[in-house]
């Protein structure tokens, strides 16, 4: 009796030492468990400077993994007082693309699904002519989740464009009779930082004609043309201008490369003697003259 006795006591305090590794290694794997923190944010796009004219008439999201895929797409996007709140667990989540005004292009967002980063980079706008058809301007920016520290977080949009804007020296008695800007890219990148060269494009010209400067308040005409970003193409503007009956030809080269998002100014001066150009290169902070000449949006 006493010998089974001892043996019933081992039994029960061997299954209790069981009962207690087991419930013990089930709290240990809960605390190894990577439980997800989704959490609320809201984002704010702004665009730099005055943007009269301007206006975002759609917002889409990318979402990409650690992997730079995207996972998720998130369209037609609507804000609470420009604010656009959005759910993500961050350690899941490496980066945002935001899309503003996205309507020029080739491919739906729901086909970008599972597509990679560099796979978005190969995407381009729709070709145009610069004659019957003209470029789109969109807004693009990118988040990397791990800079994201507070709820609230601001973003500033991109311009997918740069502008061209001409002036003439005020009080000078000049007027441009034609101008021919040559060497235009017809596509962009969709994405910033990957210019496209004339092995990925076709170059254009534009043309235009006297009427076209009519509207010139101080002598300066805003967004005269609307152009695609581009590497290794060096634009080139010839006008014909007359000044006191005499006719004269000028030409301007621009930059070999065009970045997005600037204004490109090319100056028509006199010096009593002479009639010349120059370029000045701005940061795109207005605008622009919407009556004149519409913005691309």
């Amino acid at each position: 009796m006493k010998k089974n006795f001892i043996n019933g006591g081992l039994l029960l305090s061997l299954s209790l030492l069981l009962s207690t590794t087991a419930i013990t290694s089930s709290c240990n794997n809960l605390d190894n468990e990577t439980i997800p923190e989704t959490s609320e944010y809201q984002l704010q796009l702004t665009r730099t400077g005055d943007l009269s004219g301007e206006s975002l008439s759609g917002v889409d999201m990318l979402l990409f993994d650690n992997n730079n895929i995207v996972t998720s797409v998130l369209t037609d996007m609507t804000s609470a007082n420009d604010l656009y709140t959005i759910s993500l667990d961050k350690s899941k989540v490496s980066k945002i693309l935001v899309l503003g005004n996205h309507t020029d292009m080739s491919i739906s967002l729901s086909a970008l699904s599972g597509k990679s980063y560099n796979e978005l980079q190969q995407l381009t706008t729709t070709p145009v002519d610069y004659a019957a058809t003209l470029p789109v301007m969109h807004y693009t920016a990118e988040l990397a989740t791990a800079s994201i520290t507070a709820a609230t977080v601001n973003i500033e949009l991109l311009r997918s464009l740069s502008r061209i804007d001409v002036k003439v020296t005020p009080g000078a008695d000049i007027q441009i009779q034609s101008c021919e800007i040559r060497n235009l890219a017809d596509r962009s990148s969709w994405l910033h930082g990957n210019a496209l060269t004339p092995a990925t494009s076709q170059l254009k010209t534009a043309s235009f004609m006297a009427s076209d400067f009519t509207t010139m308040p101080n002598g300066l005409k805003e967004g005269l043309l609307y152009i695609h970003e581009s590497k290794n193409v060096a634009p080139v503007a010839t006008f014909v201008v007359t000044m006191q009956g005499v006719e004269t030809k000028l030409q301007a080269n621009l930059p070999q490369n065009i970045e997005r998002n600037k204004k490109y100014e090319i100056t028509i001066n006199h010096d009593g003697v002479t009639i010349y150009t120059n370029i000045s290169i701005k940061e795109w902070e207005d605008g622009g003259s919407t009556e004149a000449y519409p913005l691309p949006l």
